[in-house]
């Protein structure tokens, strides 16, 4: 599942590369003394998710959102030990398409590949045995290489390219594995008129004289063919060896006896064969072997001893039996044998460990048989059940092959690889490292609060806590005793908002619900210390995402129009005696998502391009006395989601969907409280956040968005 966030690259991949005033007439940048963060954040994780809430004490920082795995960030290139530990994190961008070892512990890597190690690289790059970049290896190229053979010290590539290394070559390469110069091998690619041209697939015989190639094409090196040919390994001359296949080709193995082929064909040299074909080594004839594949076949690995062949692909039928996305078959009859892992999603590519009678699997799916498993798997080659390795990946696994030091290299779109289940909780420690503790709940989680002795954390959301089925929208979790307890009477939706009043008499619910213990409470609601509903009643007529409690008012903001009796819109202050809105009324045009308050000044973010009597986009300072927009206008240029004020009262952290505010570049806004200045702190979050912790003490910033979460300090 690639990110699809506000940025042209992953979140993932820029955590990894990291491992005009606010005041009228003043300037972008101006930057003031408390600006002593790092802009690399001192850890960084990646979810499957989206992180809604922060809240933060001197020993707990609790996150919660609709998330179920936790991981660091890898890149889209690692490699994964037999434990299942992460060995090594290449930081390569993007996406990587294909792989093979250089023989002496390196790889060379082909996709849409964006840089390695902050160094920009496309298509075709080699990695040292240490997972860096050997950077003098660099061949140019003019399209996209999608497959790769290695025989000896000669790399061979196929693609849609027209040049490789400055040099004509259509469609396929070979070059010197040492220095990336292209050497004479050259056979040459035709299409028919109106028909595509691409290399899909490559692999060399079980001697190395021949490669087999298979895409979609109708000429090669002079002769005709259909998608499927072979050429000399050494003189590029094609071989008279060229079967009709009526599709294209996109999957092949070859052994001793025959060339096994998957792909978009129906049939081969005229007899049908649905997705999966034998081709005889000498003729190219098809043999008799016909498991008839109901789907898409992505890869073909025979066993060492030529049986079972092994099928992965987008499929949920083989020879007629009833098998998704990873089959054994037969190599004689083409039956498909019992072995049945029962792959819940699609295998893209698998990897076969004949002496450990393991099968490795990666791919984009949420199960293998009973055992939940993210995009990556073992599955036993005696049994077909999944194994306890368990390295979940965080996106699609395109790439999974074994390398010289026994270890699976594993590539794709994935953001993380080595994730562990936290599902809507997680713990971190105060240094931003993951805590053991893995609460256990199902569903989203939208508020997280600390009680007033910072002892536990009200949690917020609609969610089911352990092996219960009974929904719940509140919650008390105890990291100390590392336990999460449903607390107070049951809302019919959820909670994404709570403000416990400082004595832990009171605690302030707003949210979607409309009921409460199952008496009429509109979106807002309060429970005494024991968890009991109140006769307090605002009510309001949509949804409420934040409350905050000053004083003697409850400011709230949302989706609503109307709220403790008055007609307000987005943003109101309730009066706590009464539970009406007070006279305070800043006229909003749009919902507001984000609310900080001080004694001063009233901070809201939204959607808005209006409020307080003045023009304000997405974000403005409000006077807590009459609503009226201050001078203050940053005039992001995109959404406000989430506003923070540190505890010592100096910053004002503002993070949303914008990359532009207060005249400046940022990811995340940093403005000094008393001038309104924007900071020069400048941290890379090319995410869109939404929720926001400072520490106690103020000097370490918590954000959490859209797969990811960043630590500053």
């Amino acid at each position: 599942m690639p990110w699809a966030g506000r940025r042209a690259y992953g979140v993932g991949a820029a955590l990894v590369l990291l491992a005009v005033a606010s005041v009228v007439g003043a300037t972008a940048d101006r930057s003031d003394a408390r600006a002593a963060r790092s802009t690399t954040p001192v850890s960084s994780w990646i979810v499957d998710g989206t992180v809604y809430a922060i809240a933060a004490t001197a020993k707990d920082i609790l996150l919660g959102g609709d998330f179920t795995l936790i991981g660091r960030p890898t890149g889209t290139w690692a490699t994964v030990d037999p434990s299942g530990a992460v060995r090594v994190r290449s930081a390569v961008t993007d996406t990587v398409g294909n792989a093979v070892t250089d023989g002496r512990g390196g790889w060379y890597l082909t996709g849409d590949i964006g840089s390695v190690g902050g160094v920009a690289r496309t298509r075709i790059v080699h990695l040292l045995p240490t997972g860096r970049l050997d950077v003098k290896w660099h061949p140019e190229v003019n399209g996209a290489v999608n497959a790769l053979v290695r025989i000896g010290s000669t790399l061979y590539l196929g693609g849609e390219f027209t040049r490789f290394g400055g040099l004509p070559r259509s469609e396929l390469a070979a070059v010197d594995i040492a220095t990336g110069a292209v050497n004479s091998w050259s056979p040459s690619l035709r299409a028919k008129k109106d028909q595509g041209l691409l290399v899909s697939v490559l692999a060399r015989s079980a001697d190395g004289k021949t490669i087999f190639v298979g895409g979609e094409f109708s000429r090669l090196g002079g002769q005709q063919v259909a998608n499927l040919g072979a050429v000399d390994a050494t003189a590029g001359k094609a071989r008279a060896w060229h079967p009709i296949m009526n599709g294209d080709v996109t999957a092949l193995d070859a052994t001793a006896r025959v060339v096994y082929a998957g792909g978009d064909f129906t049939k081969a040299d005229g007899q049908p064969r649905s997705g999966l074909a034998a081709l005889n080594l000498t003729t190219g004839k098809p043999t008799r072997w016909n498991p008839d594949c109901d789907g898409s076949v992505t890869q073909i690995v025979a066993a060492p001893a030529g049986s079972p062949v092994f099928i992965a692909g987008e499929f949920a039928s083989i020879g007629e039996k009833s098998r998704r996305g990873l089959a054994a078959v037969d190599n004689r009859s083409g039956a498909a044998t019992p072995w049945d892992p029962n792959v819940a999603g699609f295998a893209n590519s698998i990897a076969l460990d004949a002496k450990q009678h393991l099968v490795y699997v990666g791919g984009e799916f949420d199960s293998v048989g009973d055992l939940a498993r993210s995009n990556l798997a073992a599955v036993d080659t005696r049994t077909g059940l999944a194994t306890g390795w368990n390295p979940g990946a965080i996106g699609d696994v395109d790439v999974v092959a074994q390398g010289p030091t026994g270890a699976l290299a594993v590539g794709g779109e994935f953001e993380s690889v080595g994730a562990v289940p936290r599902t809507s909780l997680a713990e971190l420690a105060p240094d931003g490292s993951l805590a053991g503790w893995a609460p256990q709940m199902t569903g989203t989680v939208r508020a997280i609060t600390a009680t007033p002795d910072g002892s536990r954390f009200y949690v917020g959301g609609r969610f089911t806590v352990g092996d219960s089925r009974t929904q719940q929208s509140l919650a008390i979790a105890d990291p100390a005793g590392q336990t999460v307890t449903p607390w107070g009477p049951a809302a019919n939706s959820g909670v994404w908002a709570i403000a416990p009043s400082p004595d832990g008499q009171s605690v302030y619910l707003g949210g979607a619900f409309t009921t409460v213990g199952g008496k009429t409470r509109k979106r807002l609601a309060q429970l005494d210390a024991t968890g009991a509903l109140t006769a307090w009643n605002a009510g309001a007529n949509a949804l409420v995402r934040r409350v905050v409690l000053s004083g003697d008012q409850l400011w709230a903001a949302g989706d609503f129009g109307s709220i403790g009796g008055e007609s307000r819109k987005g943003i109101a202050s309730l009066d706590i005696a009464t539970a009406l809105a007070t006279g305070w009324d800043a006229g909003s045009d749009d919902n507001v998502d984000a609310l900080a308050v001080t004694d001063q000044s009233i901070y809201v973010g939204g959607e808005f391009t209006s409020i307080g009597g003045r023009s304000r986009k997405y974000l403005a300072q409000l006077d807590p006395a009459d609503g009226s927009a201050m001078r203050w206008d940053p005039s992001p240029d995109d959404a406000v989601n989430g506003l923070a004020v540190s505890p010592n009262g100096a910053s004002l952290l503002v993070v949303g969907d914008f990359v532009k505010i207060s005249g400046g570049q940022r990811d995340i806004g940093e403005f000094d409280v008393a001038t309104g200045l924007l900071s020069a702190w400048r941290p890379e979050a090319p995410f869109s956040a939404d929720a926001l912790a400072f520490s106690p003490d103020s000097s370490t910033v918590y954000v959490g968005g859209e797969e990811a979460l960043t630590v500053y300090r």
